[in-house]
């Protein structure tokens, strides 16, 4: 084999080693730019072999370099290293039970049935806030006017998650 096909490979495996080292190693871009020049230099070598085989390696490098990045990004939050980087998602709860600090979801699909109900109010709306539903705790917003905690009121429309309420003396 012809030496400089063996330093163009040489040096195409060191640039993509170097480049997944640089995922879990940031260096400030001292690392991308080492490897960047390992695969230049292994585009040059490649070159002085003859023009098909620069074309080819450019090609590789062009598909190679960019899978080993995902790659490296995928593999890396299964690292503890990437395990202390990244925040963990949340916890999923089975409990959807409502409290005075978190009002049910506006988005559930059962608030049109809460259409000419009545409830009480548990927060003041001005215009916004929170009234209880047959024991139930809904975001909603009145008709414009400010209502006290306590007072009784009546859903007048439902748009999508948006309830409105006004005054059930009214």
């Amino acid at each position: 084999m012809d030496a400089w096909l063996i330093w163009s490979l040489v040096l195409f495996v060191v640039g993509l080693m170097i480049v997944a080292v640089e995922v879990f190693l940031p260096s400030g871009g001292l690392l991308g730019i080492v490897a960047g020049l390992c695969l230049i230099a292994s585009l040059v070598c490649a070159s002085q072999l003859d023009g098909k085989t620069w074309l080819i390696l450019a090609g590789i490098e062009a598909v190679c370099v960019p899978s080993v990045i995902v790659a490296a990004f995928k593999i890396l939050p299964k690292t503890s290293f990437g395990r202390h980087l990244f925040l963990s998602p949340p916890a999923q709860s089975g409990n959807r039970q409502a409290s005075v600090d978190r009002p049910a979801d506006a988005g559930d699909s059962d608030l049109a049935s809460l259409n000419g109900r009545e409830g009480t109010v548990v927060t003041p709306l001005r215009p916004s806030g929170t009234a209880e539903f047959e024991g139930r705790r809904i975001s909603v917003v009145s008709d414009g006017v400010s209502i006290e905690a306590g007072a009784r009121v009546r859903v007048t429309e439902v748009e999508g998650n948006r309830v409105v309420v006004e005054a059930a003396d009214v």
